[in-house]
């Protein structure tokens, strides 16, 4: 903490780290520019990671922690995933899944630096790399969301590799 002297005032200025949240989806609440800057102020997190969801859901989901029914056991993160690459499979993710990433930049735009948007792309498409590398020149995302469970992949798929050089080049994170 610094005292520094004006004039005819006296500012403080401290010095805290930045608090970011490094997951999240533009789904529910966090859909809506008002509603995501409220949650933020209310947790204390200076920014936040987005990624688009696997559907549009206009409604919040709690998740099995927050209802205190979630261990650290590994056979919940295997059903959990389950259930992920089932929802995946019934609402279709890769349908409409560009519009949604756009979503997720348009939420950046209104949330006045709050927001670090991630482009969530499917290397199980020849063409990922590729139409990562274009949205992330033309559109600026700051990361790339990759997600086994909903778009199955190998991490010696060719488009995995092509995705990590773009990220290297770029300098951005991959997740």
């Amino acid at each position: 903490t610094g005292l520094y002297y004006g004039e005819q005032s006296i500012r403080i200025i401290y010095n805290r780290t930045m608090i970011i949240d490094g997951h999240a989806h533009a789904s529910g609440s966090f859909r809506r520019p008002e509603t995501l800057l409220r949650a933020l102020d209310g947790l204390g997190v200076d920014r936040a990671v987005l990624c688009q969801n696997i559907h549009d859901l206009d409604r919040d989901m709690p998740l099995p922690f927050e209802r205190g029914e979630i261990t650290r056991h590994p056979a919940v993160s295997y059903a959990g995933n389950a259930f992920l690459r089932a929802v995946g499979r019934i609402f279709r993710a890769e349908k409409g899944r560009i519009e949604r990433n756009r979503e997720v930049l348009a939420l950046a735009g209104k949330c006045r630096g709050r927001v670090i948007p991630f482009y969530w792309a499917n290397p199980g498409r020849a063409d990922a790399g590729r139409e990562t590398a274009e949205a992330v020149e033309r559109d600026g995302y700051r990361g790339i969301k990759l997600h086994q469970c909903v778009n199955p992949f190998g991490i010696d798929a060719p488009a995995v590799a092509d995705l990590a050089a773009l990220a290297a080049e770029r300098g951005i994170p991959v997740f």
